[in-house]
């Protein structure tokens, strides 16, 4: 209901003073399937300068029609979380444990809606090939 400081801002919904953002390179590890980079570049936007959340501010988001790979969504999800965590939290065991029980729910909320729609079930193989894989 107002404005707030925040510590990062979701994708496609922010914008910034050109003063911060020539201070920050894009991390290339995010090329090709970004998901993600979104949260990294604002984490680190942050460090330098002030987020906030305008609750005042209306956006709509429209996806694409195209189809989306959603075994490559799913694998993404757990590779660039594990990368973002061990990128700014390297040795928080905090962190570690609530990432895994992120991806525990994500996983079983996945593998139950996959009984019902192809597209979690795609989504289920890749974030099983990611915690595989990792």
């Amino acid at each position: 209901t107002k404005v707030t400081a925040v510590d990062w801002l979701p994708g496609a919904f922010m914008c910034y003073r050109w003063s911060a953002v020539k201070a920050i390179a894009f991390d290339e590890w995010f090329a090709g399937y970004s998901l993600g980079e979104d949260f990294d570049f604002s984490y680190r936007i942050g460090k330098v300068g002030k987020l906030v959340a305008d609750p005042n501010i209306v956006v709509e988001h429209h996806h694409s029609a195209l189809n989306r790979n959603w075994e490559q969504f799913g694998y993404m999800r757990i590779k660039n979380r594990q990368y973002l965590r061990k990128k700014h939290w390297p040795k928080q065991l905090k962190y570690w444990l609530g990432m895994w029980w992120a991806n525990l729910w994500l996983m079983v909320i996945n593998g139950l809606r996959g009984l019902y729609a192809q597209r979690y079930w795609a989504e289920f193989k890749g974030l099983l090939r990611g915690i595989l894989t990792n």
